[in-house]
């Protein structure tokens, strides 16, 4: 994305190099964005992303809107009210002002944004942007989101082993077992409290016990028995469309 952005930049700073002294630099910039209409297209779905994060940042939960021109922040404005001017993008090929489309792109210049939001689904987006005949952009924080997932699965896989370490090499079963050292589960995480759900951002993490991940961004924890103890454990962790994106197991020798 930085690359593109780059190139954005160089070219408008180019074009404004490349003004005759009766023209003012918009008009030159205008004419070779309608020049070049796919450097419009990814410019727009540039903006877009850049709106759509305002959106987040301006939401109780950071959360994103499911719908361009329905869904507000807490103070009201629509993901339209945050592009500049509080406009719709112009699509190049057609000099219409009705962007973005609230599904994929599939046409000249269109720009789509496609969004999951809620506590079940999810809170992740999908950009596309399409060029003369075929997609060119597609920019998502998914990739992002899952990121955290796995960073959470490894966060748990740690605590798991601190408290078999506590407790004669014994893994917990639930976060109501207590270690030698009067510990749950819980209180070996980072601040001794639940994980955020990268995608709905609640403190409910692991949320599935006994069993694996299911719901986007969740962790799933069960225990590895062998002769009647926990021996071991294995922990999931569920992508953004409740996948299995991540499968670690901790186990340790007792004495």
């Amino acid at each position: 994305m930085r690359r593109l952005t780059l190139i954005i930049m160089v070219a408008t700073f180019c074009c404004v190099l490349s003004c005759d002294k009766d023209e003012s630099p918009t008009e030159v910039i205008n004419e070779q964005v309608y020049e070049y209409p796919e450097a419009m297209v990814i410019s727009n779905t540039l903006v877009l992303q850049d709106a759509v994060e305002k959106f987040g940042s301006a939401t109780e939960f950071g959360t994103c809107p499911a719908d361009c021109r329905m869904d507000t922040t807490s103070a009201g404005n629509t993901l339209i009210d945050l592009l500049p001017g509080g406009q719709p993008l112009v699509n190049p090929y057609t000099g219409e002002r009705d962007l973005p489309l609230d599904t994929a792109a599939v046409n000249p210049g269109e720009i789509g944004y496609q969004a999951e939001a809620g506590f079940r689904h999810g809170n992740y987006y999908i950009i596309t942007g399409f060029g003369a005949d075929s997609l060119i952009v597609e920019l998502s924080n998914v990739e992002e989101l899952e990121g955290k997932v796995v960073l959470n699965c490894y966060r748990v896989l740690s605590a798991a082993n601190a408290f078999a370490l506590d407790n004669d090499g014994y893994y917990p079963t639930d976060n109501t077992t207590v270690s030698d050292s009067g510990k749950t589960l819980v209180d070996y995480f980072p601040d001794g409290h639940l994980l955020a759900n990268p995608f709905n951002k609640a403190f409910i993490e692991p949320a599935v016990w006994g069993g694996p991940a299911f719901n986007p961004g969740e962790i799933g924890y069960q225990t590895d028995r062998q002769g009647g103890y926990n021996v071991g454990c294995t922990i999931t962790g569920a992508d953004h469309e409740g996948g299995i994106l991540i499968t670690l197991y901790g186990g340790s020798e007792r004495d």
